[in-house]
């Protein structure tokens, strides 16, 4: 029995060591999952913005053209 405790105990620290480590991973794709939302929702608003001031230059600019 001596001979199968010193392996065991290895593989039990082992498998805390994943355990820990896979935790610790799904921390930090949490963490850049928000990350990424908050860089999305900046970016549609950005675009957003940006479309009507586009619209409206174009809507200025075809009105100078046809008149």
């Amino acid at each position: 029995m001596d001979d199968c405790s010193r392996p065991c105990r290895e593989l039990k620290d082992l498998e805390d060591r994943f355990h820990r480590f896979r935790e610790e991973t799904a921390r930090r794709f949490a963490a850049g999952d928000v990350s990424m939302a908050t860089i999305n929702t900046k970016l549609n608003w950005l675009i957003g913005i940006l479309s009507s001031i586009g619209l409206a230059v174009l809507t200025a600019v075809l009105k100078i053209v046809f008149e």
